[in-house]
């Protein structure tokens, strides 16, 4: 920012938590000293200051003692993510949590952040009375703009798998192969979680975790890709193969992108065994032939793929194309036709 900005200390400014959103402590104390918006505390630069750059919160409530502000650690991984990471609009919140302690907490603006560890259930973002989400610009905590207590709202209970990926995201740990990927930074983490979230619906991380309501669904389907075992991974992968792209009139194109992608962005030799089970998923249920110029695949994919161009099989087999044709006609060899190339 060109010009510069500080804060105006309130009378009543209890201290910052640990785990604190930074706007969500503003919008704390703005409650505690009846202010209608935290932007109060900003003065005269208020409405040239966006309320979605986290980073410049966390740096602001640094330079003032009085905040009760540290920069720690776990700070510090929030600070160094860019705002794709965050949601954009308003606070997620335990119903349970602020009733016990009411303040916003910092992990929960995250967009893969979709339930409350410690009630190990589905965070909120909603006011069903009025049927909106919640904002920056609500200067409360524990309920909407309307007055509907945010404290009473039913709550229910997330699955284990969706669970399991929360901690993950977090980097906590977790007892699961992909553990050993907890050496990829957080960003990489919530890349590939954020990664795993887009194949249905909207192809926009931003848009299917938008909200609570999107965000659940596409968070329960990279849950049950990543944390529901090979059985999970390998049904993920079957609707991905289902799934019809855009004006594509066959299934399949959807894969391919999948694939394509996944291996452009993660060459993380820690996560070589989802790269293993994408391999193995396409040898068994990839009715295409593959080729040297899949140059991503392991040698053996390529080799025991048991799907062959016609000319090929005629060559590999030493066959006469009549032989082949005749027990092809016989219901002795299992093919395909292929829109644009014959193969077996």
């Amino acid at each position: 920012m060109s010009y510069k900005v500080g804060l105006i200390k309130p009378l009543l400014f209890p201290s910052c938590y640990p785990d604190e959103s930074p706007i969500g402590y503003l919008i704390r104390i703005a409650e505690l000293n009846n202010y209608g918006s935290f932007k109060w505390f900003i003065g005269e630069h208020h409405s040239k200051v966006s309320s979605v750059i986290h980073d410049f919160y966390y740096k602001i409530l640094a330079k003032y003692d009085w905040t009760g502000f540290r920069e720690n650690n776990n700070y510090k991984q929030y600070r160094e993510l860019s705002q794709n990471y965050f949601v954009a609009r308003g606070h997620r919140f335990c119903p349970l949590c602020l009733k016990d302690k009411p303040y916003f907490k910092m992990c929960w603006q995250l967009r893969v952040s979709v339930v409350c560890l410690k009630h190990k259930i589905w965070l909120h973002d909603f006011c069903f009375k009025c049927e909106t989400q919640n904002s920056f610009s609500n200067s409360k905590i524990t309920s909407c703009k309307c007055g509907e207590p945010y404290t009473t709202l039913e709550v229910s209970e997330a699955s284990e798998e969706v669970i399991r990926l929360q901690k993950y995201s977090l980097g906590i740990p977790i007892e699961h192969d992909l553990d050993k990927s907890n050496f990829l930074s957080f960003a990489e983490r919530l890349d590939l979680v954020m990664f795993f979230t887009k194949w249905f619906g909207f192809r926009n991380e931003a848009v299917n975790l938008r909200d609570m309501d999107r965000a659940r669904t596409n968070i329960s389907n990279a849950a049950e890709a990543l944390f529901s075992g090979k059985s999970g991974f390998t049904n993920f992968l079957k609707r991905v193969n289902e799934s019809i792209y855009e004006n594509a009139n066959a299934p399949g194109i959807f894969l391919t992108k999948f694939r394509c992608e996944f291996y452009e962005k993660f060459k993380q030799d820690s996560l070589e065994p989802i790269r293993i089970s994408i391999e193995e998923y396409i040898n068994r249920n990839w009715h295409k032939p593959l080729s040297r110029r899949n140059i991503n695949f392991h040698a053996e994919t390529i080799t025991q793929h048991p799907w062959i161009p016609f000319q090929s099989a005629c060559r590999e087999f030493d066959i006469h194309k009549s032989v082949l044709k005749n027990a092809i006609e016989n219901h002795l060899i299992r093919w395909e036709k292929d829109h644009k190339q014959k193969g077996l």
